[in-house]
């Protein structure tokens, strides 16, 4: 047993879920409104850090309808989504599951859960995988460096309630904390005996994170091996939403994939070209300036020049949206294609697009089908404002094709 305790955690569970106007009535005591709280999410316990007030946390049960292949035990298929907050009501973290995921692993086997665990202020997106009797996810401690340790959390055989003993695999059989639950099932203390895990306020939220998850993971297991029998047995076709697609694609298509190369080696073939045959023209209006212009790429500076030259307007009377709607000819110089790379959209650099690709934002589908509030609320950068992503997105709506 560690000899000293350099950090604990008490996760207290409420009795009693709070709903829409529970949530209104805590933010009108606390004077802060919560941030990238989804719709029909309730709140069900908070957290403290060596008894200090840490935040709360939510739980949301996202499904969707069965379109074909419709069982009789199933009526619509689920997956949770849990999310905590800090003590100003700001999100700060993300657990779900990955029902895709979970249903391969569970295949013909025990059902295994899979976790996608997203932290605000983290650059990576680490899955948190079942194994037959331990739970495995890497983590990078000092982003400075970038090495990547494993981290296992393996469930005491024998214990009165539901222990957690945490080990840090570069360490070897060491144990670096410990989740006991053995407190009524609404109270769970989390210690840290490692002093690189205790000042590092990220691995402390996902630590948070997969305890709020504790409760419900027999019943996650029992709807992936129902889910996972009735495709074994062929009574089940999955028809998954967007956000589930865009979640699974994010694993498949990295930020490095084909069609971003693409573009960039596009951009160098014709950057001398695009120079010679025209020189962009600036935009006098203030408001493009400040939302659009600081972040054209010299591509979409030329296709706004071409259109200007093409309607004869003058300086000053350029703007966007008024040469694609007056001339058929210069609207087509301004479109998308969902599959197009976000670097294509207006105002979306090769920098700003790197931003939004570490967010899941990796096309103009992806982007045209963000949440503008939520995608504000994560980008590292103050200069884009709300009205901003709204005029891009509004822009990429119109001219898709």
């Amino acid at each position: 047993m560690p000899s000293e305790t350099l950090k604990t955690i008490t996760v207290k569970f409420w009795k009693i879920e709070a709903g829409p106007d529970d949530i209104k009535n805590r933010e009108l005591d606390t004077h802060n409104k919560y941030s990238n709280l989804d719709k029909d999410m309730f709140l069900f316990g908070e957290f403290l850090i060596d008894d200090q007030f840490g935040g709360t946390f939510g739980k949301k049960v996202e499904a969707w309808s069965i379109n074909k292949n419709k069982p009789i035990d199933i009526d619509d298929i689920e997956y949770n989504i849990y999310k905590i907050f800090d003590e100003n009501n700001k999100w700060a973290g993300t657990i779900q599951e990955l029902l895709i995921d979970e249903i391969c692993q569970s295949y013909k086997s025990d059902p295994k859960i899979i976790f996608s665990v997203d932290l605000k202020g983290g650059k990576n997106i680490f899955n948190l995988i079942q194994r037959p009797d331990f739970f495995i996810f890497p983590f990078i401690l000092n982003p400075k460096s970038k090495d990547v340790e494993y981290f296992i959390l393996k469930k005491k055989s024998i214990s009165i309630g539901t222990d957690w003993d945490l080990k840090r695999c570069i360490l070897g059989d060491v144990k670096v904390a410990e989740i006991d639950s053995k407190r009524g099932g609404k109270k769970v203390k989390i210690s840290i005996y490692n002093e690189d895990l205790a000042k590092n306020d990220l691995f402390l939220k996902y630590i948070i994170l997969f305890t709020i998850t504790i409760p419900y993971q027999e019943e996650i297991k029992s709807r992936i091996k129902l889910y996972s029998n009735s495709i074994k047995e062929g009574t089940l076709i999955l028809h998954i939403s967007d956000s589930v697609l865009k979640l699974s694609a994010q694993k498949v298509i990295p930020d490095s994939s084909q069609p971003a190369t693409s573009k960039k080696v596009s951009k160098k073939v014709k950057k001398k070209t695009i120079e010679k045959e025209t020189t962009p023209k600036r935009i006098s209006k203030e408001e493009l300036k400040e939302s659009i212009k600081k972040d054209l790429s010299k591509k979409e500076r030329a296709q706004l020049s071409n259109v200007q030259e093409q309607l004869g307007l003058e300086q000053e009377e350029s703007s966007i949206k008024q040469p694609q709607k007056e001339t058929n000819s210069a609207s087509t110089e301004l479109s998308f294609k969902i599959e197009d790379p976000i670097e294509k959209a207006p105002g979306i650099g090769k920098k700003t697009g790197a931003r939004f690709r570490e967010l899941g934002i990796n096309t103009i589908g992806d982007f045209i089908n963000a949440n503008i509030d939520e995608l504000h609320e994560k980008l590292p950068v103050t200069w884009i404002t709300k009205s901003k992503l709204k005029k891009w997105q509004n822009i990429c709506i119109e001219h898709i094709i």
